[in-house]
């Protein structure tokens, strides 16, 4: 909620979500949004080992805690391919950019909050709750980021590429984006890899195995 309240702050509820669309920054935050408003009516995993072994408690949709998981899974590899591509290759441009601005401290203000606090806030909520990553969820993250590269695309040729880096007129731009994609899809295995040796590096967990395996 703490994130909610700073990202409507900065950046309000309407408006500029049109022009904000194709920025992959505002997607992995709305993302956020979701996950911790879910997340509030969410409970833990079933104790009961009968139930949680399953399959309508594994697979079904009908729990709180099923649709915390997958777009706790979906915001958090996208802010972490957020924070890293803002910091490490669009800070400088942005932020010389923003001292042009009509209030520069209030566009400063969005760029850090919008980069950083919400992959702050869902940390807290890993080590606090240690969500699972499921490698089946990866088919919806392979969703999300392709629907995400149609609308980039779609916005890139009616309107202006949302990154000067990223453009679909050139054959090195659409190499680009695909690379992008692939590392997305890379990093969501490499955290459900880590995430599982954490899970399970405590002993045998026949509830955990079971929600962590198909």
């Amino acid at each position: 909620m703490f994130t909610m309240m700073i990202g409507i702050s900065a950046n309000g509820l309407g408006g500029s979500i049109y022009l904000s669309f194709p920025y992959v920054a505002k997607w992995s935050l709305w993302l956020t949004y979701f996950a911790e408003i879910v997340g509030m009516f969410s409970t833990d995993i079933a104790s009961d080992e009968s139930k949680s072994l399953s399959s309508n408690y594994k697979y079904s949709p009908l729990f709180a805690w099923k649709w915390f998981t997958i777009l706790f899974q979906m915001a958090f590899v996208m802010e972490i391919f957020s924070f890293v591509t803002y910091w490490f290759v669009l800070h400088d441009d942005n932020w010389h950019a923003s001292k042009f601005s009509d209030n520069p401290f209030y566009e400063r203000f969005a760029l850090v909050t919008d980069h950083s606090l919400p992959l702050i806030c869902l940390l807290g909520e890993y080590f606090m709750t240690q969500p699972v990553f499921v490698k089946r969820h990866v088919l919806i993250l392979v969703f999300v980021i392709t629907f995400y590269m149609i609308v980039n695309l779609s916005y890139s040729l009616s309107y202006r590429a949302p990154y000067s880096w990223t453009d679909w007129h050139s054959v090195g731009g659409v190499f680009i984006h695909i690379g992008l994609w692939l590392v997305v899809v890379l990093m969501f295995y490499m955290i459900e890899w880590c995430n599982r040796k954490k899970l399970l590096s405590h002993g045998d967990n026949e509830v955990m195995v079971a929600i962590l395996t198909d």
